[in-house]
């Protein structure tokens, strides 16, 4: 059996904070011998990305190059390609109806899996998916539930709406994303 960390968000554009997470988890697959697989999210009722699937993918992929590991990984496109509104639960279970050898280890901010009893089977996602959980500051996380461990990350609050604001703004990003995105900005 295959086992498989998702890491998913919109990655519009990578920031140093996601290479953190995202370094953190390759570590975490090389100790455990599991793969990462970066999954740029689709279209959501609560997010629109408004980049282009090819601009998302090679985001992407400069985020896998960005990182230091011998882990396993890929870039999943399963949310791009979808024509419909992205939902957790439904990818889920594509990714499970497409790779039934692999289980799969979602990881999370804290703010997020603290609300995910709002989100469509959320209650069904929080209570049987393990979780990697980052927190987040200001989101202390309010349940350790069994299927719950906790990702070391250190703590960045830089965003891809800053970075995306202040390149807009002709400012510097260098500092704000991993070298390998900055010549896609």
């Amino acid at each position: 059996m295959k086992e498989v960390i998702v890491y998913g968000g919109a990655f519009n554009p990578p920031t140093v904070a996601h290479q953190a997470i995202a370094q953190a988890a390759a570590d975490y697959a090389v100790e455990r011998d599991m793969e990462l697989w970066l999954l740029p999210s689709g279209e959501r009722y609560d997010k629109k990305i408004g980049v282009s699937v090819e601009k998302r993918l090679s985001y992407a992929h400069a985020l896998l190059a960005s990182l230091s590991t011998t882990a396993t990984t890929q870039v999943c496109d399963v949310e791009l390609k979808n024509t419909e509104m992205s939902q957790t639960f439904l990818t889920y279970e594509r990714l499970a109806e497409d790779n039934p050898q692999a289980t799969f280890t979602w990881i999370f901010g804290s703010d997020s899996v603290n609300t995910m009893h709002e989100w469509e089977r959320g209650d069904w996602l929080r209570e049987n998916l393990p979780l990697l959980v980052v927190e987040r500051p200001g989101y202390e996380l309010q349940d350790h539930g069994n299927n719950i461990q906790i990702l070391e990350v250190d703590q960045l609050t830089t965003s891809s709406t800053e970075v995306r604001t202040r390149h807009e703004q002709g400012l510097s990003v260098a500092e704000l994303v991993p070298p390998s995105v900055l010549p896609l900005l």
